[in-house]
């Protein structure tokens, strides 16, 4: 009895070791993960298009872009998009099946309300393969679709949030994201109003006078 006891025991302790280097090493990846992105990365984030503009009640495509400039291999891209303005509305994420991600590795497509009229878009995405992603050139990450609500009398700016956004380099998890820099720009315009065409004039009947043509023989 005392030896299966023994038994659990060292059983339990083992187990109990491994959960703890298991959050230990999670916890040491998380810090790394969640680290402010840096002046000198070499990985940045955009907006494409940058600018435009949106007619009322209209939709419009902006795509999510991201690039490394160096041929490193990445772990995972996550990205926080805000801007503060009832004129637009965000919806209908969706990832770009060439930027190497799927719906099934971007576990997280979000668009949520915040103080102030602000709207908060969130995407992070995985990559499945184990020696990690190579980008050789731009990539787009997601397409997102705006709607004009009201007309604007200023541009509505859509901004990285730079503490919420990270590129992560496969071999040590080393955020190599830039801080964004760039921007959306986009106003909400009235829509052309239609011409009115005139319809056009009756057709005119044109009645020959009596004995013009007696006349002319």
């Amino acid at each position: 009895m005392n030896k299966v006891l023994l038994q659990l025991t060292f059983i339990v302790i083992m187990l109990a070791g491994v959960g703890l280097g298991v959050y230990l090493a999670l916890t040491r990846q998380d810090i790394r993960n969640k680290a402010s992105v840096t002046t000198g990365g070499i990985a940045t984030v955009s907006l494409s298009p940058d600018t435009g503009n949106i007619i009322a009640g209209q939709t419009t495509d902006v795509g999510i872009m991201f690039s490394v400039a160096q041929a490193i291999a990445i772990s995972g891209v996550q990205v926080r998009l805000t801007y503060a303005s009832t004129a637009l509305s965000a919806s209908n994420i969706r990832i770009d099946s060439a930027s190497g991600f799927s719906d099934t590795s971007c576990p997280i497509k979000t668009i949520t309300p915040g103080a102030n009229n602000t709207t908060i878009i969130d995407i992070a995405c995985l990559t499945l393969e184990t020696a990690g992603l190579n980008i050789s050139s731009p990539r787009r990450l997601a397409l997102i679709t705006l709607t004009g609500n009201t007309v604007t009398s200023s541009p509505v700016v859509i901004s990285f949030a730079a503490n919420e956004s990270i590129m992560n380099k496969k071999a040590d998890a080393q955020d190599i994201l830039a801080t964004p820099q760039n921007t959306g720009s986009y106003s909400v315009v009235a829509g052309a109003v239609p011409t009115n065409t005139p319809a056009p004039p009756p057709p005119v009947t044109v009645t020959p006078t009596p004995g013009a043509s007696s006349a002319a023989t």
